[in-house]
């Protein structure tokens, strides 16, 4: 069966004695001040962490992502 509850972490013992690592740095127009990711896995938190971080300051829990200025707004301005 292949999915993700049969699927085997890599261990330092399936790397190459060789590998190479080489960044490229080149400015990447769609991302924030030219910045681009270099990875996946901390995308994947980091929405909740600041929706989370937002509830906090605001008092009110977002349901719908991205959390920009008018929607931030938005439940602001919300009855309770």
């Amino acid at each position: 069966m292949n999915g993700l509850t049969t699927y085997r972490l890599p261990t330092i013992r399936d790397v190459p004695l060789d590998v190479r690592v080489d960044f490229v740095e080149a400015a990447f127009p769609a991302g924030p001040f030219g910045m681009k990711g270099i990875g996946e896995v901390p995308l994947m938190a980091a929405h909740a962490a600041v929706a989370r971080a937002v509830a906090h300051a605001i008092g009110r829990h977002p349901s719908r992502y991205p959390l920009d200025p008018p929607y931030v707004q938005e439940l602001l301005n919300a009855p309770v």
